[in-house]
């Protein structure tokens, strides 16, 4: 995965789309609060998993954050959110015992 983002920066200067078009998406989305489904890193708690880790699920986002659709998404989905939370966990604690 590395490789291809080197590969974008060294060819474009950077990956000056992805991001800002995000962010362009979420603050039109909040100013104009059109309830949009939009994947978006909020606070979840899972099994196994001693505090809430940030991860982006679909919500209905305005100028509030509605509802997560994670209830709705397939089981193979919300296999791999678990399974990236657990990974993102897993590199919190491995940080964590670094820095003590």
């Amino acid at each position: 995965m590395k490789s291809v983002s080197k590969f974008i920066i060294d060819n474009i200067g950077g990956t000056e789309y992805g991001p800002a078009a995000s962010f362009r998406d979420i603050v039109k989305t909040i100013i104009k609060n059109t309830n949009q489904i939009l994947a978006v890193a909020t606070p979840m708690t899972f099994k196994g998993i001693p505090e809430p880790v940030f991860l982006s699920v679909p919500v209905q986002l305005g100028q509030t954050i509605g509802p997560s659709l994670y209830n709705i998404l397939s089981p193979e989905e919300k296999r791999r959110i678990t399974e990236a939370a657990k990974a993102i966990y897993q590199t919190y604690e491995t940080a964590i015992d670094y820095i003590e």
